[in-house]
């Protein structure tokens, strides 16, 4: 039977809790989720929550050092670099990373630079895949840097699941596999003449060859109301798993809250918005949970464009 993962991206340890009692496989942890799509957490963070939901629960990391664009200098690279190796000390099971040049496309000798420093974890690359010139050739560039192990996107799209956004999708699900087989294929072309003598080399190419295709994780505007067109179509080509927030933000339990004569609250530059709180709502986590599962058992086996087992 298919199993799909669901990921939750959670900046608190309340959402966590929340999204693994609703039925979370796997945490993508950030801070200010809400407003700013998502930064690179405090340690203090990271250890409450990995505290609170325990280890059998993966935790991947957010790497980013401010919000803005997916350009980085060469300082802020070393910031990024020297995160990776605490959450990598601390116990992560992952990082959540983009790095763009300044023409849009993925900065492979920096990307490459970062997912060494993270090995042998896993290595998401996120979102800055959607603000690329072209999703394929983006893709066609992760390829050639060894221990990506999936890519978060939208389908170049605002949401998930329009109809442009899963057209895209579905052509990465079925690039991505592709690709994986083209490199674990042995080539057809060698003669007998030479079969012997190319033995020891193909041997070696397979062994450096991935387990597993590059997995394309669809993320943004997944919600219950939207999931059974994503998962409907992206079955047939290989979906394996989804990202999701299941968030919305609820009033803060503040009695005080300060006038300042301006329907803006925060006039005084605070920060403080609306007095609301970004939080995970668990009961939309299990009715994901309870959607994609229904969805999943009903697919054929071998259905995810890999053998089962594979």
């Amino acid at each position: 039977m298919t199993v799909l993962v669901m990921e939750i991206c959670v900046d608190s340890v309340e959402s966590a809790i929340a999204a693994v009692r609703g039925g979370a496989d796997r945490l993508e942890l950030c801070s200010n989720l809400a407003n700013g799509g998502g930064l690179t957490p405090s340690l203090g963070l990271f250890r409450e929550v990995k505290n609170a939901v325990g280890p059998t629960v993966p935790i991947m990391i957010m790497i980013r050092p401010r919000t803005g664009s997916f350009l980085y200098s060469e300082a802020e690279i070393e910031v990024m670099k020297q995160d990776i190796r605490i959450f990598k000390e601390e116990g992560a099971s992952g990082v959540v990373f983009g790095v763009l040049t300044t023409y849009g496309q993925i900065n492979v000798e920096t990307t490459r630079q970062l997912v060494n420093e993270a090995l042998p974890l896993q290595v998401c690359f996120h979102r800055a895949f959607d603000m690329t010139q072209d999703p394929h050739a983006a893709l066609q560039h992760l390829y050639s840097i060894p221990g990506i192990t999936r890519v978060l996107t939208s389908g170049h799209g605002k949401i998930a699941t329009s109809p442009s956004s899963l057209s895209i999708l579905s052509d990465l699900h079925k690039e991505s596999i592709q690709h994986y087989h083209s490199l674990t294929r042995p080539h057809p072309w060698h003669s007998r003449a030479d079969s012997a003598s190319s033995t020891s080399s193909t041997t070696s190419q397979l062994r450096a060859a991935p387990t597993e295709p590059i997995t394309i994780l669809p993320g943004s505007g997944i919600s219950p109301n939207t999931v059974q067109i994503l998962v409907a179509i992206l079955l047939r080509v290989g979906l394996k798993e989804i990202h999701l927030s299941a968030g919305q933000f609820v009033e803060s339990e503040m009695q005080y809250r300060k006038k300042t004569g301006r329907e803006d609250s925060d006039a005084i530059g605070m920060g403080m918005g609306e007095w609301k709180v970004w939080k995970t709502d668990e009961h939309v986590v299990r009715q994901m949970r309870a959607i994609i599962d229904r969805a999943a058992a009903a697919s054929p086996p071998g259905i995810n464009g890999l053998p089962q087992g594979g």
